[in-house]
């Protein structure tokens, strides 16, 4: 028997709508002569009325009370199906080991509970609050590919209205405003080519954060540049043939392509004679030339003689 049961009043939730794998905070003034030591929230389909034949089962989901901030915060996991929950009730854990449960006075009337602690949420409209996919959608850009060096950015764009977008990341890093520029329709970003420059080669995650906390994310990949490559696109790497201690010429140009054309070198043209090997034969020549010259001046002599 609990003889100092808990207090329970100012009940209110942050958010009607909250995404798979979000956070939703149940705020809550709760007291009890022995001490809280903790506070959980039973959770149900909107409008359930209990069968008192079924048994009884609690399926809670991970949760943290804080008794200085005065909320529980709840972690929906993405497991968890899409769709509306009510707040049944809260499960007050005393220091002293007892357990009351403290309903929604909605709960408790719709299920004919009578004698029992009820509490109301200060908006009754926010009794009921769902659980939804993110709500806004990449629509443009996804896995487009960036190529280092290149000036020109990457542009996505997301369905969601540029006035709820909050931030952006990459990688899970906020990315600094002046990385990028944001334009209405809905929500366009570019991010620059200089930021995009300073990334890894590989691929990597865009994420648009909106103000209600959904996140949305898109892809793209960094294409590094290839060995050697420089800026104007060359790379200094030598062409086959080349060689830059024998530089080109036109006239050299030409007398290969004549000897391509001959089929012949200069190695099958006859050297000539060094200059004292050409002195020699001039002299055996001279004198030849002067025997022969005596030789006919002989002969015309003697036939002179004759005819006298």
């Amino acid at each position: 028997i609990d003889r100092n049961p808990p207090t329970v009043s100012n009940v209110s939730i942050s958010a009607k709508r909250v995404p798979v794998g979000g956070v939703l905070r149940i705020y809550c003034s709760v007291g009890d002569a022995d001490g809280v030591k903790s506070v959980s929230p039973i959770l149900g389909d909107p409008g359930y009325v209990e069968d008192p034949n079924s048994a009884k089962t609690r399926k809670m989901l991970s949760c943290n009370y804080d008794a200085a901030g005065g909320y529980i915060e709840i972690e929906f996991p993405t497991s968890l199906s899409m769709g509306s929950f009510e707040i049944h009730a809260l499960a007050v854990l005393d220091k002293a080991g007892h357990e009351t449960f403290v309903y929604s006075s909605a709960y408790a009337e719709r299920n004919g509970k009578t004698g029992v602690q009820t509490f109301d949420v200060d908006d009754a409209g926010d009794v009921t609050f769902d659980v939804t996919a993110p709500l806004y959608a990449a629509t443009k850009g996804n896995g487009q590919a960036y190529a280092k060096g290149g000036g020109v950015g990457l542009t996505f764009r997301f369905s969601g209205p540029l006035d709820e977008f909050a931030r952006l990341l990459v990688d899970g890093n906020e990315v600094s405003a002046e990385n990028y520029t944001t334009t209405k329709g809905s929500t366009i970003i570019e991010l620059r080519p200089a930021y995009l420059d300073t990334l890894a080669a590989g691929g990597h995650t865009v994420t648009a954060v909106w103000k209600d906390g959904t996140s949305t994310d898109a892809s793209f990949t960094v294409e590094g540049k290839t060995q050697g490559e420089q800026a104007g696109g060359k790379t200094d790497v030598d062409s086959p043939g080349d060689n830059k201690g024998d530089p080109a010429t036109p006239e050299k140009d030409a007398d290969e392509g004549s000897t391509k054309r001959s089929g012949h070198t200069t190695a099958d043209e006859p050297k000539l004679a060094t200059t004292g090997d050409s002195a020699w034969m001039a002299s055996i020549a001279l004198a030849m030339a002067a025997t022969a010259c005596f030789t006919a001046a002989r002969r015309l002599r003697s036939k002179v003689t004759w005819r006298e």
